[in-house]
């Protein structure tokens, strides 16, 4: 009633049998790994959301990737396997074709599987580089493929409301800075005396006293005022006199003559050398402005010693110090000549200037701060310019010449 079947046969069904078997295993290990990815990926997701990492036993634990297997791969290693002369008995047998490893097979019936899933370790130990080692008793289960879909690394959170920015804090004022003062004006040169060439002359002065009574006159002396001089634009030196000064007050000095008989005469000559300078002046001040508003109002024609001392009297109601000087100046330009000087009595003014002297000033000439020529003789600053004379008896007459020689 059984028939008998060669044992040839057996074995090539015994194969097939098994060749199915590994088919159906590999498509259950597939399912499984997809199911577990999917659980591990609850879990990892229910982590996220709860604050923490998935608890497993053991510890932190993050499910290894899955062996990569490959069925098609599978199959063509059994079938190189079987050309290369493998039978069914060594696969039955536990013997693992060439270049075909127990840990690449998949599981067919070992409880211990399903538990390396749950181990933390398992029973595989792997170093870096090396053959993964396997117990003969549990073999790795293939690990489950991990699930490629994008998860979001955890639920969007509620952002908070916008805090309104705070009120930048007032920047303290900036301390106004000082303004620079402005530079003090540069102060005007200073006034000083520019001079032409000068010119000396030889000035004398002569009295002639006159005895035109009928009697002697004795003790007959002669009060002559002489030249004085302090301007800076001529130098008056007296270089000699005929008769003895017998006293001076002031710049009067005495001459006495002693007796002059009825129509005798007699003379005191007074010899001088004066040199003249021409003057100018290089700039200006305060005083030489003030100075100039009294040249404005009095400057131009009439008599020179009324222009001279209106010009000092305004001046001086300005705080300036002014004088009236007396002298000598021949009629029209140039520098003064030899010759008598009769008729050329003239007065004209100063005023000082401080740091420098004494500046001319000709109203009647239109010379302000200047005399262009040496045409000025000084001869006095003041109104005491009389002459005195003495004697007992007879009767004396005089007469006072001026010359330039």
């Amino acid at each position: 009633m059984f028939t008998k079947v060669p044992p040839r046969t057996f074995k090539g069904f015994l194969f097939i049998t098994l060749i199915t078997m590994v088919l159906l295993v590999s498509c259950t290990t597939a399912v499984d790994s997809l199911a577990m990815s999917h659980l591990a990926a609850q879990q990892s997701t229910a982590s996220v959301r709860a604050g923490g990492s998935h608890q497993l036993p053991g510890g932190n634990h993050q499910p290894p990737p899955p062996p990569d297997i490959d069925n098609q791969d599978l199959n063509s290693r059994i079938q190189d396997a079987l050309n290369q002369g493998a039978g069914p008995d060594d696969l039955l047998e536990g013997k693992p074709p060439e270049g075909l490893f127990w840990e690449e097979l998949p599981v067919l019936d070992n409880p211990a599987a399903a538990r390396v899933l749950d181990t933390p370790a398992g029973t595989v130990s792997q170093n870096q580089g090396e053959k993964p080692e396997v117990s003969p008793d549990t073999r790795t289960a293939p690990r489950p493929e991990p699930d490629s879909t994008p998860k979001p690394d955890s639920e969007p959170k509620a952002e908070p409301a916008p805090q309104p920015d705070p009120e930048p804090e007032p920047e303290p004022e900036p301390e106004p800075k000082p303004s620079p003062e402005p530079d003090p004006e540069p102060e005007p040169d200073p006034v000083r005396y520019v001079w032409g060439s000068s010119k000396t002359i030889h000035f004398r002065t002569e009295v002639e006293a006159t005895n035109t009574g009928s009697e002697t006159a004795t003790r007959v002396s002669i009060g002559l005022p002489l030249l004085e001089n302090n301007s800076p634009y001529q130098k008056t030196t007296r270089t000699g006199t005929n008769y003895p000064i017998e006293s001076q007050s002031g710049r009067t000095a005495t001459f006495n003559i002693g007796e002059l008989e009825p129509g005798e005469t007699k003379t005191v000559v007074v010899d001088y050398k004066i040199t003249i300078r021409p003057v100018s002046i290089s700039s200006t001040n305060e005083t030489v402005e003030k100075a100039r508003i009294a040249y404005d109002k009095y400057a131009g024609s009439g008599n020179c010693h009324t222009l001279a001392v209106g010009f000092v009297n305004h001046a001086k109601s300005m705080g300036l110090d002014a004088r009236v000087v007396t002298g000598y100046k021949r009629r029209g330009s140039g520098d003064i000549t030899p010759g008598s000087l009769s008729g050329a009595r003239h007065s004209w003014a100063e005023f000082r200037v401080d740091g420098l002297g004494w500046v001319p000033v000709d109203l009647t000439h239109m010379y302000f701060a200047r005399i262009p020529h040496a045409s000025h003789v000084v001869e006095t600053y003041s109104a005491n310019h009389f002459l005195r004379i003495g004697y007992s008896g007879g009767n004396i007459t005089t007469e006072w010449r001026n010359m330039i020689m």
